[in-house]
């Protein structure tokens, strides 16, 4: 009973091994810039069709969806997408009849973009840990990289310390600073973006006074 049920489970999880990655082959356009040529054999064309994240793109020789960019090649039953557009990404399917033939993952390139990050200014008390973010996107995925700058001169102390997340603990004054958050990728772009992230720190001896006065 145990062999039947561990044969049922590896069955399963090579299932969905083959579902989740399903040899689908990459393709990476420019939005604009590239046309998509998705390739696909069928013995019979009158039998074809492709789907575009499982919903009916084309059936036989007929094009369902925006007929004006998207065409059948003469050649096999080839998929051809002009002027393309972000909402190009997705899951495209050939079939044959009731037969999967091929499949791509189509992904659109994007220049990195910081839309969501800490904020432009932190104030923390002193002694505390401090976890400052930035979210860049875009593909091929950013390189992100934190430079650290004093408040004072503007001048920069520490620099390219990687990865979206920068944390520091027991933080005192002088940790008081700006720090830049810097994304980069290797789609169209010669400078990073980059956004700032004040942090000020409060000290304890002030709050206490204040309280003190109160």
């Amino acid at each position: 009973m145990l062999n039947i049920m561990f044969l049922l489970i590896w069955t399963i999880l090579i299932c969905l091994k083959q579902y989740c990655t399903g040899t689908a082959e990459l393709v990476k356009y420019g939005p604009g810039a590239d046309v998509i040529i998705l390739y696909c054999r069928v013995n019979n064309r009158q039998e074809g069709s492709w789907k575009r994240n499982e919903a009916p793109l084309t059936v036989r020789d007929i094009v369902l969806q925006e007929a004006q960019r998207i065409k059948l090649l003469p050649t096999d039953y080839d998929l051809e997408i002009a002027k393309t557009k972000k909402t190009d990404e997705g899951i495209y399917t050939c079939i044959d009849g009731s037969k999967e033939i091929k499949r791509y993952r189509v992904v659109a390139k994007e220049k990195a973009m910081i839309q969501l990050y800490s904020g432009p200014t932190i104030k923390v008390m002193e002694s505390s840990t401090v976890l400052l973010w930035c979210n860049a996107t875009g593909y091929p995925k950013p390189n992100v990289t934190w430079h650290v700058y004093q408040q004072s001169a503007q001048q920069e102390i520490i620099t390219r310390i990687s990865g979206r997340m920068l944390g520091l603990r027991n933080v005192s004054e002088s940790c008081a600073a700006t720090f830049q958050c810097q994304a980069i990728n290797t789609y169209n772009m010669v400078e990073p973006v980059a956004r700032n992230i004040t942090l000020k720190v409060v000290s304890k001896d002030s709050t206490s006074e204040t309280n003190g006065t109160s």
